[in-house]
């Protein structure tokens, strides 16, 4: 018994002092984001605000979603914060440091030449059932915070996701109707020439030229949503913006899955983030 105990004193009077990796911390963060998204981000260093785009000028919807991950500023905040997050988890596992005294006591007899140094120590007690439970509480904070970040990983997939696939579409429909601008040209053309010869009247080259100007007007506008696409798409990835259109090799046509809606539904209440923070919230509220 007396063993125990001073085994039991030993370990509460040690230095309370720990390191840890700080790569370690992002890993069930980028192994989660590898299952669900086939990419794992990484922390990055503060210094380096924008990205930079591929030299080969093309860029696929998943280089796109890889970038704007690494670059994306509040993503990159919480990163920060989830560090923190684990050094209160660590913190909440140490003991309160032991209060240590040393008393000297000086000879006072004339025959008594040696000094007398007197050491004590006292920890408290209520450590032993307190810690595990801040314990408990540091690692219910780790993982809502760990959860918030994945919310933000899939949030910031859709969102570039859209954004890829609009400037995608502006870029299909700009060519489509510039098509069709071409061949309203060709037959305003053949009805001019037609008209010289009476066989077509003033109103149908009337009518066709007001026709190639609303085709014409069309390609204004599609050509200012095709910018202002690019602008949001490169916003969101980091990178300068400029008037040089980068090439977006996947198509818009997405590969489907078949899956029923129980099965969705099954799975997300097994795994979105935002249930998966309030139960954690409520495992919390519980042990406090």
């Amino acid at each position: 018994m007396k063993k125990s105990l001073s085994i039991l004193s030993l370990i509460l009077l040690l230095p309370q002092c720990l390191s840890f990796r700080h790569e370690k911390i992002f890993d069930p963060i980028k192994t989660a984001s590898k299952k669900r998204i086939n990419i794992a981000p990484e922390w990055m260093n503060p210094s380096v605000s924008y990205a930079t785009l591929p030299q080969s000028k093309q860029l696929t919807l998943q280089e796109a979603i890889a970038i704007g991950l690494q670059y994306n500023p509040t993503l990159q905040a919480h990163f920060e914060e989830i560090g923190i997050r684990k050094s209160d988890l660590i913190q909440a596992g140490f003991y309160t440091n032991p209060h240590v005294e040393s008393i000297f006591k000086l000879p006072t007899k004339n025959n008594d030449t040696h000094t007398k140094v007197e050491i004590s120590a006292h920890f408290m007690l209520s450590d032993l059932w307190q810690v595990p439970f801040k314990k408990k509480v540091a690692q219910r904070n780790l993982d809502m915070k760990t959860h918030e970040i994945m919310s933000i990983i899939l949030s910031t997939r859709k969102t570039v996701q859209h954004a890829y696939l609009n400037c995608k579409y502006q870029q299909e429909y700009l060519e489509i109707v510039k098509k069709i601008t071409t061949v309203i040209q060709n037959i305003k053309d053949h009805i001019k020439y037609r008209y010289q010869f009476g066989y077509n009247t003033k109103l149908d080259y009337y009518f066709s030229l007001s026709k190639l100007a609303e085709w014409q007007a069309k390609i204004i506008d599609t050509q200012v949503a095709l910018q202002i696409s690019y602008t949001k798409l490169y916003q969101l990835l980091g990178v300068p913006i400029n008037n040089d259109y980068i090439s977006l090799t996947d198509s818009i046509v997405m590969p489907t899955v078949s899956i029923s809606q129980q099965e969705l539904e099954r799975y997300a209440m097994l795994f979105h983030p935002d249930i998966l923070i309030e139960q954690s919230k409520i495992a919390k509220a519980r042990r406090s």
